[in-house]
């Protein structure tokens, strides 16, 4: 394989999503933890190290931005929202 610079990582990505790789990744971590703690009816602060959340005050602070709502009422939202 081809080694490609971070730049181009960046163009692709960029293009395929429309996002930053930064941004993207950040909604892929929001949507991991949703799933744990949705699916797995993981504690919060397990939801978060296994989403790589630092710690659950980080989640917590992300899900608020993305969602607007706490971890638990997302939670309970998405589960009549979210599709899988």
């Amino acid at each position: 394989m081809q080694d490609i610079s971070t730049r181009t990582v960046q163009r692709i990505v960029r293009d395929a999503t429309g996002l930053s790789p930064k941004s993207y990744a950040r909604i892929l971590q929001f949507h991991r933890a949703l799933r744990l703690l949705r699916d797995h009816h993981m504690r919060p602060s397990e939801a978060a190290s296994e989403a790589g959340y630092a710690d659950q005050a980080h989640m917590t602070h992300a899900l608020r931005d993305f969602g607007g709502l706490s971890p638990a009422r997302l939670a309970d939202v998405t589960l009549v929202t979210l599709g899988d």
